[in-house]
């Protein structure tokens, strides 16, 4: 099957704002495998590329994606999802503890 890469993008509108956020998911060779937007709640941009990519890592883990690629906008979130004891706000806390989990 090959690596899934997932492109993972989330942003708000304002400050704080609606959290929006989307992905792309495809084998590392092109082949085109899925994506989808949503939007959760009121936040900060940085939030919402949080929640995009926990919200990634769990689809592709539930649809048996185990050998991922990730690509995002923030290397604070790819340093959250490195740390042991991160500081997370509470409503991404137990979906963080989740991916933890699942890498």
């Amino acid at each position: 099957m090959g690596v899934i890469k997932i492109n993972v993008d989330g942003g708000a509108v304002g400050a704080p704002g609606l959290l929006t956020g989307g992905r792309v998911f495809h084998y590392n060779f092109g082949v085109f495998r899925g994506y989808f937007a949503f939007t959760h709640g009121t936040s900060f941009a940085f939030e919402a590329e949080l929640a995009t990519t926990l919200h990634a890592i769990c689809l592709a883990h539930h649809k048996g994606w185990k050998n991922i690629w990730l690509e995002c906008d923030s290397n604070y979130v790819v340093q959250i999802l490195r740390s042991e004891n991160p500081i997370v706000r509470w409503r991404l806390l137990a979906k963080w503890h989740n991916v933890r989990q699942l890498l």
